[in-house]
C-alpha cells in the first residue's frame, strides 16, 4: 500500500482494547499521497459501554430505573461481556388454601338490670294515727247515812202513877220529875269522795288488715361480658411471593417463570456517545457510521469528505 487520498475500500472489524488498521487505495500515478490516512489504528482508550432496552436497531438506552432493577435483582452490570442481553422473567406468587380463624364479632361488655322482686303478703296498715285529747274527770262522791240530833234530851214533870210518885200531898196530885232523852233522826247524804278534773287522754291509733306487696329483693345492676365470636374460612394464603429476575440470554432458559418481553443488551458505542446514531454496533464501518461521522463533523464545523485524521483524532482514535 502507498499514501493517497482515497475512499475507503474495505471494512475493518474493530475489538475493544485491540488496534483497526485501515487499508486504502493508492492512487493514479501522479496525485500527492495523503500520508494522513495511512496506519491508522484505534483509539487505546475502550468504547462506551452502553445498555439498550432490546434487541432492535430501534432500540432507545436503558432507563435509570430498569438499570437500578437489574442491580437489584443481583445482576453485576460491570462484569457483563459486551454483546450480552439479559431477559426479564416473571414468577407468579404462589399460594395454599389453609383454614384460617377470623373474628366474626368483637366481645364487648353489656348492662343488664335485674327487676326488682316483690311478694303479696297481709299486714296490719295504720289507718290512723295515735293521738292525745283532755277530758273532764267529774267528781266521785260516796252515800253517808248518820244519825242527826232533832231534840236534845230533857226533863218534865208528869203526872204520876202512885203513892211514891206524889209530890204534893195537899191536893192529892202525883206529880213526877221525868227524863226525856234526845231525839235522833238517821239522814242519808252524799258526800264529795274527789273533786272533778281534767287529764290528758291517749287516743291509741287505728289499724286495718289489707293485702299489700312488699319488696323482697330490690332492683339490681349486672354488667356480663360477651365474649368474641369467631368462624373458621378457607382462604388462599401466600406461600411466595411475585417476583422477577433477570436472566443472560446465552444460558439455558431457566426451569421458573416466564419471560415478560423485556430485554437489555450491552453494546460499544463512540459516536453514539457524542450525541449522533452510527446504527447498530457491529463493529463495522458502514454507512450508517460514515453518515454519522458526516453528521459529527458537520455540527462541530470541521472539513468533511472522508475520514480524516482530524476526525479520528476527535472521536478519540489516534495514528
Amino acid at each position: 500500500m502507498s499514501g493517497g487520498h482515497s475512499p475507503i475500500s474495505r471494512r475493518g472489524r474493530a475489538v475493544s482494547g485491540t488496534c483497526l488498521a485501515i487499508a486504502v487505495q493508492v492512487p493514479p500515478t501522479g496525485m500527492a499521497a495523503n500520508p494522513s490516512l495511512l496506519h491508522l489504528r484505534c483509539a487505546p482508550r475502550p468504547l462506551a459501554r452502553t445498555w439498550w432496552a432490546g434487541r432492535k436497531r430501534t432500540a432507545l438506552p436503558a432507563s435509570p430505573a430498569l438499570l437500578a432493577a437489574l442491580g437489584s435483582s443481583g445482576v453485576k452490570l460491570d462484569e457483563q461481556q459486551v454483546g450480552a442481553c439479559l431477559s426479564e422473567y416473571y414468577v407468579p406468587a404462589e399460594y395454599k388454601n389453609e383454614e384460617v380463624r377470623i373474628l366474626k364479632t368483637e366481645g364487648y361488655e353489656k348492662v343488664e338490670i335485674e327487676p326488682a322482686a316483690y311478694e303479696w303478703v297481709e299486714e296490719k296498715v295504720l289507718v290512723k294515727e295515735a293521738s292525745e285529747k283532755i277530758a273532764e274527770v267529774p267528781a266521785e262522791f260516796e252515800t253517808v247515812t248518820e244519825k242527826v240530833l232533832v231534840a236534845p234530851a230533857t226533863t218534865a214533870w208528869k203526872t204520876g202513877r202512885g203513892p211514891v210518885q206524889r209530890i204534893d200531898n195537899s191536893t192529892g196530885e202525883i206529880m213526877c220529875l221525868v227524863e226525856i232523852p234526845a231525839k235522833y233522826e238517821t239522814v242519808t247524804r252524799k258526800l264529795i269522795k274527789t273533786p272533778a278534773t281534767t287529764k290528758e287522754v291517749e287516743i291509741p291509733a287505728e289499724y286495718a288488715v289489707q293485702r299489700v306487696q312488699r319488696l323482697v329483693k330490690p332492683a339490681q345492676e349486672r354488667r356480663v361480658k360477651v365474649e368474641p365470636t369467631y368462624e373458621t374460612l378457607s382462604k388462599s394464603v401466600p406461600v411466595a411471593e411475585a417476583r422477577f429476575f433477570w436472566h443472560p440470554d446465552w444460558e439455558d432458559k431457566p426451569a421458573a417463570g416466564r419471560p415478560t418481553g423485556n430485554t437489555v443488551c450491552l453494546r460499544e458505542t463512540q459516536v453514539k456517545a457524542a450525541g449522533f446514531d452510527p446504527g447498530p454496533i457491529d463493529g463495522l464501518i458502514g454507512a450508517q457510521t460514515m453518515r454519522a461521522v458526516d453528521d459529527y463533523r458537520r455540527a462541530k464545523g470541521m472539513e468533511r469528505g472522508g475520514l480524516t485524521l482530524s476526525t479520528l483524532e476527535a472521536l478519540g482514535v489516534n495514528n
